[in-house]
């Protein structure tokens, strides 16, 4: 429980600082902390929810969670959509990793460290096209959210085909995983086209 503790207030405390680091030139301080502790609010609940009821589900009420308060955020603050996404996955990756890692560690799980190899190199990948996308010629827009939706976009195809062989991982939650996992991903895809036409 320690250590489950001590996992969670770093994963915080970094996803704060990160959230905060991404996005004060654009906005206050205290909006960004708002929205942020909104999401940390969002997460216990979800935490709660998934340690009582759905232990299997920790992963898609998390990102529930997180989804509903960046909304509400996004809706509250007049906050740009796409740069608020962005942001928020490039903080939210550290905490994923470094879960993965810990339950790795713990549970002595082969495929929770192969969850923490992929989601590291998710998130370097992430940095190389936050530093890179701009020069694409394919995307003309040049616009904010092509890192994130890509992190996203390549996390859940890749977990909509692993959950079909790998059921036991950590946040599986079953063969359906695939359907839900591809659906978003699917999403995401559209996402970035999206943004590829916007001037």
């Amino acid at each position: 429980m320690f250590y489950e503790l001590l996992v969670g207030l770093t994963g915080a405390a970094s996803f704060l600082f990160i959230l905060w680091r991404r996005l004060k030139e654009d906005y206050a301080s205290s909006i960004i902390f708002t929205g942020g502790f909104l999401v940390l609010s969002g997460l216990a609940i979800a935490w709660g929810v998934s340690r009582i009821f759905m232990p299997r589900w920790w992963f898609w009420l998390d990102v529930l969670a997180i989804s509903l308060a960046l909304g509400f955020a996004i809706f509250r603050f007049k906050m740009k959509t796409f740069e608020v996404l962005d942001a928020a996955v490039s903080a939210a990756f550290p905490w994923l990793i470094l879960a993965f890692l810990f339950d790795s560690v713990r549970m002595k799980n082969i495929y929770s460290l192969g969850g923490f190899f992929v989601i590291l190199a998710i998130y370097l990948l992430y940095h190389f096209l936050n530093a890179s996308y701009k020069r694409f010629s394919w995307y003309r827009s040049g616009r904010v959210g092509f890192s994130g939706l890509a992190a996203i976009a390549i996390l859940l195809s890749l977990r909509s085909l692993t959950s079909l062989f790998f059921v036991d991982m950590l946040s599986f939650v079953g063969r359906q995983d695939a359907i839900i996992s591809g659906s978003i991903a699917f999403l995401a895809f559209l996402g970035i086209f999206h943004l590829s036409r916007q001037t």
